[in-house]
């Protein structure tokens, strides 16, 4: 789980936010056998799960969502208590990609979309449990600390997904959604 505090063993710390390094087996490979988080930044990452090669795993990430009051009863809600939202952090194995990633900071290009699932860990690993998409994105800092590679985004847009299975055929029984647009400050 990430921690807000300075540097710690463990740890990477990209601006205010420390990322837990997993934990390795004696070949040096995470004990996790399967990863439950994934991450794709289109065009950048990469990795070896069937379906979702464009997705790489995804060690730990953090974000901050809140509702600030001023105290000034008179003011109107999106102007005395906006909806404010943190860098999203995000901590990857250090591979090919990152070259690329550090290339699209110095540039200042926008990222279209970054996309987070949690995977079920059950019958069927494709299957997402959670899925959230940032929107029109900026990388904001990156931090390399030997295999670990952390780095965080800037966005305008971002959408939570959680879909909801039925239990007897697990097809689709619906979802919640919720989806924030912060140049509009819109809430849906």
């Amino acid at each position: 789980m990430a921690a807000t505090i300075g540097s710690m063993p463990g740890f990477v710390t990209i601006g205010t936010v420390a990322l837990e390094i997993p934990k390795l087996d004696a070949s040096g490979k995470p004990t996790q056998k399967a990863p439950d988080w994934i991450v794709e930044i289109p065009d950048h990452t990469k990795g070896n799960i069937d379906g979702l090669d464009t997705y790489s795993q995804l060690f730990d990430f953090h974000y901050e969502y809140s509702r600030e009051t001023s105290g000034h009863i008179g003011n109107e809600t999106f102007t005395s208590a906006a909806i404010e939202h943190s860098e999203v952090a995000l901590l990857i194995p250090t591979g090919t990609y990152t070259a690329k990633i550090r290339q699209t900071l110095n540039t200042g290009k926008v990222v279209p979309t970054i996309t987070i699932k949690r995977l079920g860990n059950m019958t069927d690993l494709k299957k997402p449990l959670q899925i959230i998409t940032y929107t029109d994105c900026i990388f904001a800092r990156v931090v390399q600390d030997k295999d670990f590679f952390a780095v965080s985004f800037r966005f305008i847009k971002v959408k939570e997904e959680n879909p909801e299975f039925k239990q007897d055929d697990e097809g689709s029984g619906g979802q919640n959604v919720c989806e924030t647009d912060y140049a509009k400050l819109t809430v849906e």
